[in-house]
């Protein structure tokens, strides 16, 4: 029977998106490897202090060698990004909203 994989988490990033909802911001993750999408994970922080705002969506859009990009749904909402690896050395994201 295989082991099953362990998540290890590897970076935590806070940002805020852009000023224009729908619009991509860039993030930094520092790492020295690109982290595959899978094993990202992104949650929004809390919105308003009243009950008339919508929930924010942050979605991840992409990522590269030194970037996550990100896209809201609201205007310059902060976020939390935690990124994974596996046991085996693969890195994912994934998103926990």
């Amino acid at each position: 029977m295989p082991t099953p994989l362990r998540e290890i988490l590897v970076r935590i990033i806070t940002g805020t998106t852009d000023a224009t909802p729908g619009t991509r911001s860039e993030h930094a993750h520092g790492l020295s490897f690109i982290p595959t999408k899978e094993y990202v994970s992104i949650t929004p922080y809390s919105l308003a202090d009243d009950d008339t705002d919508d929930a924010a969506v942050v979605s991840l859009v992409t990522v590269d060698a030194t970037n996550i990009t990100v896209k809201s749904t609201v205007a310059s909402i902060p976020f939390s990004c935690r990124i994974y690896a596996n046991q085996d050395g693969g890195v994912s994201m994934r998103n926990d909203s």
